[in-house]
């Protein structure tokens, strides 16, 4: 099982899909993005809803330039190992002005050597509509399976009566009477009020047969809209084919003034079975911080998020920290993990760690450059003999933007801390606070870089 998340930055020729996810499970693309088309279907497979993403006031995402950036900002990474892998990322510069927190982590959590879930956090705040997209298989047919009650919403999801022109060429406008016409793309809508846990079932019928169970525990009131979108790619860039082929669709849409969401979901990509018995969020009140209790034949799963690093009490849990993953087998914990934190505990059972990390870099060492090894020269921060070969340094330059940067090990050079790093950190600095990328898209900024490093600690009894 592989689940990606997407944060690049679009430079001409790209996709409007900032903090959009592809889901790959059983053999197969469960969740899946289009990619590219010359067909007159190319204004749909670049467009927001065409993404595993969320879309904010019925408009695309900004697509980008040079001149205007439209990068996400990588915020945590964890490569973990097969029980416990995090990534997180910021993407406000996909709706600029609109929204003031866009940012998306996915938790993948190990089972057994055959099955993982994906515990989805999406948090959105700005605007007056948003919808939590997720798309199916686009190589293969499939449905939404939901017990909800449904009831009939349109022909399309453009409000009923908007008269819509679709692109006739592949650079060719669409129009929908001042609406967004790519609702018009989704076709044979029906629509379930949500108002509290719900499930729901994205089937596929790519050999061999599996599919993905969607827990939504959001706990905020909107509705869930299913119907089906042209997946393109079966049509082999036959224009006079596009319309035979289908994919599953579903968007959980929100509506309200100055709207604030988190989106909470756990993706359970299943074959055959379901593996998971059940799935509960769990009452915080701390911050924004939120835990859920995930349940499976023979072990119970305890996530706690606080992307503030406030204390957290849940559920006997104590967490100083941003992550905190517990596992319990047969009522006793079995394994702790702990994300940028100093302490978790669970009952008589505790686990600390270093914290976050954090620092200004003043000075870059490349091999490329000269210099024996690549590194970040790097003051303010404390290590104190802490482990952190293997984790992800993440550079926050002055110019707003951010790099992942992967760790080698700690070093002392000339009575100066350098973060040795596994790989060519891409940017230089000059003495006078002048920075610059080595490789594209090449921006040169002035201003203080620093780093952040958030610790990682595991035990296993």
């Amino acid at each position: 099982m592989q689940a990606h998340l997407h944060f690049s930055g679009a430079y001409g020729h790209a996709h409007a899909d900032l903090l959009s996810i592809t889901l790959f499970s059983h053999g197969q693309e469960r969740l899946s993005d289009i990619g590219y088309t010359w067909t007159h279907h190319r204004h749909w497979a670049s467009c927001t809803l065409s993404h595993s993403t969320v879309m904010v006031n019925g408009e695309d995402q900004a697509h980008g330039s040079e001149r205007n950036p439209s990068d996400g900002n990588l915020v945590l990474f964890v490569p973990g190992d097969g029980v416990f892998q995090v990534v997180e990322a910021d993407g406000k510069r996909a709706y600029p002005g609109v929204v003031r927190e866009f940012r998306r982590s996915l938790m993948v959590v190990g089972v057994s050597p055959e099955d993982a879930y994906v515990v989805d956090v999406f948090r959105v705040a700005g605007g007056e509509r948003h919808e939590y997209v997720l798309v199916g298989d686009a190589n293969h047919d499939g449905v939404v399976e939901t017990e909800l009650e449904r009831s009939v919403y349109g022909k399309t999801l453009l409000p009923p009566g908007v008269k819509v022109q679709f692109p006739t060429g592949e650079n060719v406008p669409g129009d929908a009477e001042g609406h967004n016409f790519v609702y018009g793309y989704v076709r044979d809508v029906e629509k379930a009020e949500l108002s509290g846990p719900w499930q729901a079932v994205l089937t596929s019928e790519g050999i061999p047969g599996a599919a993905v169970r969607i827990h939504g525990v959001s706990e905020s009131p909107g509705e869930l809209l299913i119907g089906q979108a042209p997946s393109v790619r079966r049509a082999e860039e036959q224009e006079g084919r596009l319309k035979d082929f289908t994919m599953p669709l579903m968007a959980q849409r929100r509506e309200g003034e100055d709207l604030e969401s988190t989106f909470l979901h756990v993706l359970e990509p299943f074959q055959g079975s379901v593996f998971l018995q059940s799935v509960e969020r769990m009452d915080v009140t701390a911050g924004d911080a939120m835990a859920v209790k995930v349940s499976w034949e023979g072990g119970t799963d305890y996530l706690v998020y606080a992307s503030g690093g406030e204390p957290v009490q849940v559920g006997g849990i104590t967490m100083e920290g941003r992550i905190g993953f517990v596992r319990e087998r047969d009522g006793k914990v079995e394994r702790m993990t702990l994300v940028g934190g100093t302490r978790l505990e669970k009952g008589q059972v505790v686990l600390e760690s270093g914290g976050v990390i954090s620092g200004q870099v003043v000075g870059v060492m490349r091999q490329d450059g000269g210099d024996p090894f690549d590194g970040l020269v790097v003051e303010g921060a404390v290590f104190d003999g802490l482990e952190v070969a293997g984790l992800t340094a993440v550079v926050k330059d002055g110019a707003g933007f951010s790099l992942g940067c992967t760790i080698a090990g700690i070093e002392t050079v000339d009575g100066r801390v350098v973060i040795r790093l596994a790989n060519d950190p891409g940017f230089e600095m000059d003495a006078d606070g002048t920075s610059r990328h080595v490789y594209f898209p090449g921006r040169t900024w002035k201003g203080e870089n620093r780093f952040e490093i958030a610790t990682v600690s595991t035990r296993v009894f």
